[in-house]
């Protein structure tokens, strides 16, 4: 919280030069560790009631939560193997929902306490959209949006000359494949990529490097990046692309990549699960069956895993049903009982998880495949017929005319 002061995102006050605002409400703080990230600063806005209370103006379907993976996947699939592999670059922004302000007088709706002498006490008050709240997520995924839209309508012609000054340090780790020198019938462009970022999709060199400068131009188009005089008088402000990342490979073109949570290798298209999430899960599971009963919130926890995981399994969806039934049966002692039938779906669940490691799932069993002809049909009194044209996977470009008479009516 000390380092986010210092960048001016919240403000230190007391709370007895504020005390007489109506508007005034104090939320208590919390923190969440994250895997090779610094540990999460969350407000818990349920307990002033400012959730309850908030007007829903922001759009939630800007979010467009659980809809990320499956599109990126589609755009993978239906990309033409003609013109090599699909590459992916993952940008982050950098401090996220700190990049969106909001107004002093929404601001004391969103105070938070802190630890302070009980005779001066301290509150500290958000300038930005803080984590927690109910309409940070859908007010910040409009920004990245309006990046993603924009770069996408964006024709490539209109790619600026100069390179992004922060563009060098990822060109150096780019990891292409042999890809041919054609141009793409139509270039892949970028897709939304959760709360942190764009993940954009290309083929080719020269297609990948026009999409990447492109997106990092526009993103300082929404996102300010920092001028003479932020260095100066806010030297602790961080450029909006994430220098770390950028140093980490996030921005590289490359064929293999974690996206939304997945391992995904668009060379040999296939998706399973990170090594880190298979021990995760492992853990869990062993925990829940060396026990006889479990909490709800254990139930809860492991219910969770197991959804994010049927993605890449086809036909997990109906494991589900002894999982349900014990939970519904725990209902009123707040402990699930592992009976036989239960323990037994969860070992197959445990044998799902590790079969994900050693065989992962091909996009092409979760993707239909695409189409490699379009058409119409209609019928009238005379007959029947129809018109199929191919599309760029098809084998002939030849369109395919066909009609038929109807049969003539033996009233004998």
């Amino acid at each position: 919280m000390l380092d986010m002061v210092q960048r001016g995102y919240w403000t230190v006050v007391p709370f007895h030069a504020i005390r007489h605002f109506p508007q005034l409400k104090i939320s208590p703080a919390g923190v969440i560790p994250q895997r090779n990230r610094r540990p999460r600063t969350i407000i818990d806005y349920t307990f002033s009631g400012v959730t309850n209370t908030t007007l829903q103006v922001a759009p939630p379907h800007a979010m467009q939560f659980g809809k990320a993976l499956p599109r990126i996947l589609q755009r993978i699939a239906y990309a033409h193997p003609r013109y090599g592999p699909v590459h992916m670059i993952k940008v982050d922004i950098s401090d996220g929902y700190y990049r969106i302000p909001i107004t002093p007088s929404g601001a004391l709706n969103l105070a938070v306490a802190l630890p302070s002498p009980r005779r001066r006490p301290l509150l500290a008050i958000p300038t930005v959209l803080p984590v927690g709240w109910r309409d940070s997520a859908p007010y910040f995924c409009m920004a990245t949006e309006s990046v993603a839209d924009y770069t996408n309508v964006q024709s490539p012609a209109k790619c600026p000359p100069v390179p992004h000054f922060q563009e060098s340090s990822p060109g150096a780790c780019d990891k292409f494949q042999s890809t041919p020198t054609i141009p793409p019938l139509v270039p892949l462009s970028s897709s939304p990529f959760g709360l942190h970022g764009c993940l954009p999709l290309a083929q080719t060199t020269p297609v990948a490097t026009n999409l990447r400068r492109r997106l990092l131009y526009n993103i300082n188009d929404i996102f300010r990046p920092n001028s003479n005089d932020d260095f100066e008088h806010h030297p602790l402000r961080r450029e909006p692309i994430s220098d770390k990342k950028l140093l980490q490979g996030d921005a590289a073109w490359a064929t293999v990549g974690i996206v939304v949570g997945w391992l995904l290798d668009t060379c040999n298209g296939t998706l399973q699960l990170p090594p880190h999430c298979l021990d995760r899960l492992a853990l869990i599971l062993d925990e829940i069956l060396a026990r006889p009963t479990a909490t709800c919130k254990q139930w809860h926890r492991l219910l969770g895993e197991l959804r994010s995981m049927t993605f890449a399994i086809p036909g997990g969806k109906g494991l589900f049903s002894p999982l349900q039934v014990a939970l519904q049966q725990a209902r009123q002692t707040n402990t699930v009982r592992l009976c036989a039938s239960t323990r037994r779906c969860l070992q197959e669940w445990l044998l799902f998880a590790k079969s994900l490691a050693s065989r992962p799932t091909l996009i092409t069993d979760l993707v239909p495949c695409p189409p490699h002809y379009v058409g119409v049909c209609d019928a009238s009194r005379d007959g029947m017929g129809g018109i199929w044209l191919p599309t760029s996977f098809a084998a002939s470009s030849a369109p395919l005319l066909w009609c038929y008479p109807f049969p003539s009516p033996n009233w004998n």
